[in-house]
């Protein structure tokens, strides 16, 4: 990675931890943060911004950060966002090899957005066709 590959906020916040030793609070890019502490080699940032991704995996963000922590190899992220993928499925069991393979855990996501979405419908379609029986 290049400096030049580093956001203005990142490269902001490495400054202000290099020359000030402050921690960045409610960083908006910790990833980008992550990595470039990860190259810059500023292991105490680096774990810091690991904590941060950790503490703000939810359902929202789980795949995103389970495809990242398979790049980096980070078992603390990938254990945390596959903990959050298995609650989006409850009564059903995610096998624990399942988290290696990111893009089968895509589709088991899409999969289950497209059912959501069919329900939705098709509870719309329900109420209409009662309120035309109820006339």
């Amino acid at each position: 990675m290049d400096l030049i590959d580093i956001s203005t906020v990142v490269f902001r916040t490495i400054i202000d931890y290099m020359y000030k030793n402050e921690l960045p609070v409610n960083h908006p890019d910790l990833i980008g943060l992550y990595m470039a502490a990860r190259h810059l080699e500023l292991k105490d940032l680096q774990d810091f911004s690991e904590t941060q991704i950790h503490s703000r995996t939810n359902a929202s963000n789980a795949y995103e950060i389970l495809v990242f922590s398979n790049k980096i190899d980070s078992k603390k992220l990938k254990d945390k966002a596959f903990d959050v993928i298995k609650e989006m499925f409850p009564g059903q069991s995610l096998k624990e090899e399942i988290k290696h393979q990111p893009e089968k855990i895509k589709k088991v996501i899409d999969a289950n957005r497209q059912i959501d979405k069919l329900m939705t419908e098709m509870r719309k379609d329900i109420e209409s066709l009662t309120v035309v029986d109820s006339q």
